[in-house]
């Protein structure tokens, strides 16, 4: 008797555990499945949204400081490509992909990026517009003496566009470590779209 109680018991708990797992894989499963059905409405409506961007095209060419272990770093020289995606006009956001590189005598970083550029509306009577970037990708950090390293890297800028193809930015840019010391650097660059 103790013996099939005890089996009971067990066949008690089996079961209800294995209903609290059924339970939790089926909170997991819809909350994935709303995720989906969000993300994919997102998605449609930003490509319903976007329209043709004029002289898609942007070369980035600046200094470049170095900030952290290479603040001892001369000043470099930056020079980047982008493509503008698309352009949704009434967020003033634009997607874009490039390839970007910041050098100097004794360090090398490049990579490759996907990013976003978020307008502000101007107000009347400004001569330009503000807008801000943020791109992450894939970078490579060469410094002389270190293993060459490749990761996770990126940028960040806050820019004003005066006119209609041309600008200036101030950002961020970083690199992966190699052997513990990181490649990052203020920035400052004119743009000029074509």
């Amino acid at each position: 008797n103790l013996s099939t109680q005890g089996i009971r018991a067990c066949d008690g708990k089996g079961s209800s555990s294995r209903a609290r797992s059924d339970s939790v894989q089926g909170g997991v499963f819809m909350k994935k499945t709303i995720f989906a059905i969000i993300a994919g409405a997102g998605l449609a409506a930003c490509a319903s949204a976007q329209q043709e961007v004029q002289k898609p095209f942007e070369v980035s060419v600046g200094a470049a400081f170095f900030s952290g272990d290479l603040d001892d770093e001369d000043t470099g020289f930056l020079l980047g490509l982008d493509y503008y995606l698309g352009k949704n006009y009434g967020q003033q956001t634009m997607q874009f992909v490039g390839a970007r590189g910041w050098f100097s005598d004794h360090t090398t970083a490049y990579g490759i990026h996907y990013g976003f550029r978020f307008g502000v509306p101007a107000s009347q009577g400004m001569s330009g517009n503000l807008y801000f970037k943020l791109a992450l990708g894939y970078y490579n950090n060469d410094i002389d003496g270190l293993d060459n390293t490749w990761g996770l890297g990126g940028f960040g800028a806050v820019g004003w566009e005066f006119g209609t193809f041309w600008g200036a930015e101030l950002g961020y840019q970083i690199a992966p470590e190699t052997d513990g010391v990181s490649n990052q650097s203020f920035f400052l660059a004119a743009s000029f779209r074509m």
